[in-house]
């Protein structure tokens, strides 16, 4: 068993396996370093209360805004592509986009510490964007470091320094908020694990980050930048639908509606790490066959997909119905005007799961630059949204606004995709479908039996999983022949 074991989780055998190697490696960094991170956040938002943990939220929205505006414009997933692709220009894409990444995020940190603060509309947060400017610095050098380790397929080194990072934010959190419960003590404590973890990035990468200077290509930046405009303008436009919601709650509400709307963003952002890493442990093999094989490229694509929505239909069903649980058994009876904008956001899982496969199977084929208008599209309709809802709805309207705006956006993007590739995801959903139909009444009458929360989450895994396999989901018997024979 101990040799199944090692074959399946540290060695690449062949494309199949070594999907499933990197989606638990990255599972185990993702989810576990994103569950350390929401403890942090319950713990913040209890300790700080909504209106001093929306400030806090606000000013790390619109980080997170300009980081995506100005230093993420997908140099990293083109790197992991090109890698894949070109293993032997690997030296020289590490260094001429390393050096494009550093300028690009010295530029932004800038940005966001001199000039963000005559935007804000919240006085409170403009003294904590100067200490977010170093976060977001110390953030995309350590995320370029994660680039490497994808595209050579060793997510298990991703795994430990992310969970080592996370681990240390939740040390140095629950210390500086003991000491001092303030919105700056909370942006303090992430700034300095940030740094442990992209300090120990650059110790484990010194060798090949050593040679920048040596394999430098200037003539690499063209093409670089070239192939990155498409993607930056569509991640430009996805930014917005994802951040503007906390801005405009800033500029049209108050800091009290920040902080319920964050509280039910945070668990939702903590379950898109699912289809994030499936999309990202399959990347390299999309990008391969893209080139190579367009029928193993569609089997891989299909499959993934179905993966992604093998998880976001439950997720999607039970946020839904035991969100009035949830909500005030995580943050307490203060934040149940959370509830609402919590189910309204989880509703969104079965677009957003799926699309994160799809973009990076538009990325993997260099067809960033065909989606423009789609994406375009629904962040207009998501400031028009918000600007209409928020000033009555608060909260409740900016999740309305975004969910709206996603389902129209990511579903004319989910058609063209279609088209596109030809491929088929229905054969693969419907037993799907059915066992989380199958779950969700397991839960309401788990409820009407008087089950505890944590009794109705078990049942419904374990309805939802003996499910799968009464309707003999492939997937599930994939899953089961890896296990058998270190080998799909």
């Amino acid at each position: 068993m101990l040799s199944k074991i090692s074959n399946i989780l540290f060695t690449n055998q062949n494309t199949g396996q070594t999907i499933i190697k990197n989606t638990v490696w990255l599972g185990v960094s993702q989810i576990a370093s994103r569950l350390i991170r929401a403890v942090i956040v319950i713990y913040a938002a209890r300790v700080l209360g909504a209106y001093d943990y929306g400030i806090f939220a606000y000013a790390l929205g619109i980080t997170g805004l300009l980081s995506i505006f100005f230093s993420d414009i997908g140099v990293n997933r083109i790197l992991i592509k090109q890698i894949s692709c070109s293993p032997s220009e690997r030296n020289h894409y590490i260094a001429t986009i390393f050096t494009i990444k550093l300028c690009l995020l010295s530029f932004t940190a800038l940005v966001t510490a001199i000039i963000a603060p005559y935007f804000s509309k919240l006085p409170e947060a403009n003294v904590l964007l100067p200490i977010l400017a170093v976060l977001l610095l110390s953030d995309g050098i350590r995320d370029f470091g994660y680039a490497i380790i994808r595209a050579v397929e060793k997510m298990q080194w991703e795994a430990i320094i992310n969970l080592g990072t996370n681990l240390a934010t939740i040390v140095i959190a629950w210390v500086a908020l003991t000491r001092e419960p303030t919105p700056t003590a909370l942006a303090t404590a992430y700034v300095i694990a940030s740094l442990i973890g992209t300090g120990a990035i650059l110790i484990g990468l010194r060798k090949t980050l050593g040679k920048i200077t040596q394999y430098f290509k200037k003539a690499l930046i063209k093409p670089v930048l070239v192939e990155a405009w498409p993607f930056a303008i569509t991640n430009l436009l996805w930014s917005i639908m994802m951040y503007t919601d906390i801005l405009m709650l800033g500029w049209l509400n108050t800091a009290n509606e920040v902080g319920f709307y964050s509280a039910a963003q945070r668990p939702i952002q903590l379950l898109f790490a699912i289809p994030a890493i499936i999309a990202a442990s399959a990347f390299p093999a999309l990008s391969r066959f893209a080139q190579q094989d367009h029928e193993k490229f569609k089997q891989i694509f299909e499959q993934t997909l179905a993966l992604a929505l093998l998880a976001g239909l439950p997720l999607m069903a039970g946020g839904i119905v035991l969100g009035p649980i949830l909500i005030p058994l995580v943050y307490g009876s203060n934040y149940l005007p959370t509830i609402l904008p919590f189910q309204i956001l989880a509703s969104s899982l079965i677009v957003t799961f799926p699309i994160m496969v799809v973009y990076h199977a538009i990325l993997a084929n260099n067809l960033q630059k065909q989606f423009i208008i789609q994406m375009a599209s629904g962040a207009i309709l998501n400031i028009l949204l918000n600007s209409w809802l928020i000033p009555q709805w608060g909260a409740a309207g900016a999740a309305a606004a975004t969910v709206i705006s996603q389902f129209i956006a990511y579903g004319w993007i989910y058609i063209v995709v279609q088209k596109i590739f030809n491929f088929n995801i229905l054969q693969h959903i419907y037993r799907i479908l059915l066992a989380t139909i199958v779950m969700t009444i397991a839960i309401e009458l788990s409820k009407l039996a008087g089950f505890n929360i944590y009794s109705i989450i078990i049942t419904s895994v374990v309805v939802y999983g003996l499910s799968l396999i009464v309707l003999k989901e492939p997937l599930v018997g994939r899953i089961r022949a890896l296990w058998q024979n270190s080998t799909i």
